[in-house]
């Protein structure tokens, strides 16, 4: 029979000789290179990934708090956190203890439901992203702001990989207790690396049903970003040419410069406000008026109204009409695309020219 003999520190106690082969296993399959570094302690993880989780608060027209999330630096004055925590708001801001800072949506991917922040002069330090996915199994650490209490730790387990129907990643299940308010958070390994975005969580009667991005698709949203403002304006080109003489275009015009905001008509101050907070959005967007002085203005591709049209143009023209009849399109993304209207046939006004003022003459 042959015997093999282990050091004796090794193995200090029979009884722990299956966690003594569970761990070298463990950290055969993990390590990468061949050296398994120690899991950190939870406090340890907290101390290192706190500074970079921060409470996102959200706004309306009027400044009213509409909802909280959390957010995580992923590289200098750059966040990430989930598209619906910003979903119908004017503006944000971000927030840890003390400190607030005013917050720009710079990339969203809906499809991924994945945004991206930017936060200027913010000096907290970026967390490690750990682009490869975690083990089944393996433990990890949720932090962010449920309810809106800041920098609250959670742990669990990964439960499964979930994949969708063409077979590629979707979401990390995972035991890690969340609430609302964690949507945007981060969850970390046990060397303080995020893993994942805390996302969603299933409610009732289900138990430790919680789900993350995974962090590997955080360095996709920019592109897919664009990809996606590029479907949305080539949909815009086919239309415009399909569409009938004398319709709407979204063709830029020579009326004034985007943000020209003495040039839009119509609009009383507290209109122009909310000229000046469509000018702050991401594209695509659109911004409708109307003579009466109505208003309206829509962004992104996801309304908080399910029931409500995807496309931000149509949003848009729907939000000026709860007030007139006669809504049309001032701006779309970049560009004015409105025109003065022409006369009224048959109108008895003329048009009179000013006379050039000549030397000696009054005005």
């Amino acid at each position: 029979m042959l015997r093999v003999n282990l050091p004796s520190e090794s193995l200090p106690q029979p009884r722990r000789v299956g966690a003594y082969w569970r761990r070298s296993v463990w950290c055969w399959l993990a390590a990468a290179p061949l050296v398994c570094t120690a899991a950190l302690s939870p406090s340890e993880i907290y101390k290192l990934v706190a500074p970079s989780v921060w409470l996102v608060t959200t706004y309306d027209a009027q400044g009213k708090t509409l909802s909280t999330g959390s957010a995580v630096v992923i590289a200098p004055e750059t966040l990430i956190t989930n598209c619906h925590v910003l979903k119908a708001a004017v503006s944000y801001s971000v927030r840890q203890g003390n400190t607030s800072h005013r917050a720009t949506l710079q990339h969203g991917d809906s499809e991924r439901d994945l945004c991206q922040m930017q936060v200027p002069q913010m000096k907290s330090p970026p967390a490690a992203v750990q682009a490869e996915l975690p083990v089944i199994g393996q433990r990890v650490y949720a932090l962010g702001a449920p309810r809106g209490l800041e920098a609250t730790l959670t742990d669990g387990l990964v439960s499964a990989i979930r994949r969708h129907a063409a077979g590629q990643v979707d979401f990390i299940q995972t035991s890690a207790p969340l609430s609302p308010g964690s949507s945007g958070g981060g969850l970390f390994d046990d060397q303080a690396r995020l893993v994942g975005i805390t996302t969603s969580g299933v409610d009732g009667a289900a138990q430790n049903l919680n789900f993350a991005r995974p962090a590997g698709m955080i360095a996709d949203v920019p592109g897919r970003s664009a990809a996606e403002l590029k479907r949305w304006q080539e949909k815009q080109a086919v239309q415009a040419v399909a569409a009938p003489s004398g319709a709407s275009s979204t063709a830029a015009s020579a009326y004034a410069a985007i943000d020209d905001l003495d040039a839009v008509p119509y609009l009383s101050a507290n209109g122009r406000l909310g000229y000046g907070r469509f000018l702050e959005r991401p594209t695509p967007r659109a911004f409708a008026l109307a003579p009466n002085g109505a208003w309206g203005y829509a962004d992104g591709f996801k309304p908080s109204d399910a029931t409500l049209p995807t496309d931000p143009i149509e949003r848009a023209l729907r939000v000026c009409a709860k007030r007139s009849t006669e809504c049309r399109l001032y701006a779309v993304n970049r560009a004015v695309i409105w025109t003065p209207p022409p006369p009224p046939t048959g109108s008895s006004l003329k048009v009179r020219k000013i006379p050039t003022l000549r030397d000696g003459a009054s005005p």
